[in-house]
Parts: structure tokens; sequence; C-alpha cells
């Protein structure tokens, strides 16, 4: 379907959300829930150490991406301390994560426990 705008020129008609890109491409603006619930990427620890407070988190899609305390939040962690919410993270854990550009690179700024009401501590 082709409308007309003000200046007479041929545009698409795009439904509701639907936007084109620079590129000539269109982006949806509808969020889509199924692959990041909450807001988060998946993604699984695969390396803590808990004594230096870093570690690397393995994305759904295979990029390891690294995280380093104090400059990573966790959900449902206490405030203050060195290492606030080390306790509530393991090697092997399925995690939700967001991710920030450092001068560094890619780095994790948020991750939150898949089971953090279900820990015994």
């Amino acid at each position: 379907m082709v409308a007309t705008d003000s200046a007479s020129a041929p545009c698409l008609a795009l439904a509701d959300g639907v936007r084109p890109t620079r590129a000539g491409t269109f982006v949806s603006d509808t969020f889509d829930d199924e692959h990041f619930p909450d807001n988060f990427y998946h993604g699984l620890i695969v390396f803590l150490d808990r004594v230096r407070g870093r570690g690397v988190i393995r994305s759904s899609h295979g990029r390891e991406i690294p995280f380093q305390f104090p400059f990573v939040a966790v959900v449902g962690a206490p405030l203050g301390g060195r290492m606030p919410g080390i306790q509530l993270i393991k090697q092997g854990d399925s995690v939700g994560f967001d991710v920030g550009w450092t001068a560094g690179g890619l780095r994790v700024t948020t991750i939150r426990p898949a089971a953090q009401d279900t820990r015994s501590e």
C-alpha cells in the first residue's frame, strides 16, 4: 500500500511501531519479551574469581564478556561492602545481565541471578 504525504511524494504506509532506518531496512520498536525477559540478556557465568572480584559471562550467542566488582551491580544484593552481591552468584549459574561500553571495551554492568529467591544462605 502506497500513500502520499503532504508534498505529494509517495511513501510507504507502515504498521504502528515500525520505522525505517538509514540503511533502508525496517525496525520494530516493540519489545521482544521472549529473547530479553525483564530487559536482560541471557548468559552463563563461566569464570568467577571471588578473591579478585572478577569473572566472565558467556552470552547465549557465545560472546564472553568480563565483569569486575565493584563496577558491576547484582540485582537483589545489599548496598555497601567491597564486593556487594558476589555471594549471590557462583560459577555455572545461569544469569540475566546488561552491558555497557568502557574504555576497555564491552563490560557487564548488571547481573541478575536467575534463581535468587530460591537460594538459602
